[in-house]
């Protein structure tokens, strides 16, 4: 299975109908799976190409959160790592839930 459907299809299908705090609750699971990339010191690239066939509003927010991960340094230290990861996912959740 592809890391986009893997990740993706996990984290941010949500219904149309389902509550804005599920949705946030995704994009949270999914924006600390991509920090997590991102201090394990994978490719840019190759976490961009997984996402090269979504299209739209998901397209958009992966490539925008791919963009944000990449931009934070990359520590060595785990517990550095780990910090980083939940203050990412927090800062996605928190602009989320406030609209």
């Amino acid at each position: 299975m592809k890391l986009k459907h893997v990740i993706f299809a996990a984290c941010m299908a949500a219904s149309p109908v389902a509550a804005n705090e599920t949705l946030c609750s995704r994009m949270y699971d999914f924006s600390a799976s991509i920090m997590t990339f991102r201090q394990a010191n994978m490719p840019m690239k190759t976490v961009v190409e997984a996402f090269d066939g979504l299209e739209g509003q998901g397209h958009k927010f992966a490539m925008a959160t791919i963009k944000a991960a990449y931009a934070t340094p990359r520590y060595q230290v785990e517990a550095n790592q780990q910090g980083a990861i939940t203050d990412f996912a927090n800062s996605i959740y928190l602009a989320c839930i406030s609209g």
